[in-house]
């Protein structure tokens, strides 16, 4: 999804977050096409910027600095779905004794995303 079509999803919930419109959110197009955990953090963000009212004062800058925001999940996503375990993550684990640090952190080539999502689908 190109980064103009998310900025004008971000504007569009904001929008909509302050005039009490939610249900239009999961049925446009642009939310469809987002990854579940970035439509949920977009929704949650215009919310707590309207609540603080950040978006009265600021309406562009909240814009822009979710846009930020989603721009850098959606980096970390990637990055997360190429490498396998996040290090951050594999740290955290290794910590609490679920894994070793020589542990293997890749992907498997047999585990492709599709396989993935549809076995959790069942």
């Amino acid at each position: 999804m190109k980064p103009a079509v998310i900025y004008s999803y971000i504007v569009e919930t904001l929008r909509n977050s302050r005039s009490g419109h939610k249900g239009w959110a999961a049925s446009c197009e642009a939310a469809r096409n987002l990854h579940h955990h970035t439509f949920e953090c977009i929704l949650a963000e215009c919310k707590a910027a309207v609540e603080e009212r950040r978006d009265i004062a600021n309406f562009r800058g909240v814009c822009e600095e979710l846009f930020e925001k989603v721009l850098r999940l959606r980096l970390h996503v990637a990055e997360a779905d190429a490498n396998g375990i996040n290090s951050i993550c594999k740290e955290d684990m290794v910590m609490k004794g679920l894994m070793f640090r020589h542990d293997e952190c890749h992907r498997s080539p047999c585990v492709t995303v599709k396989s993935l999502t549809e076995s959790n689908s069942v």
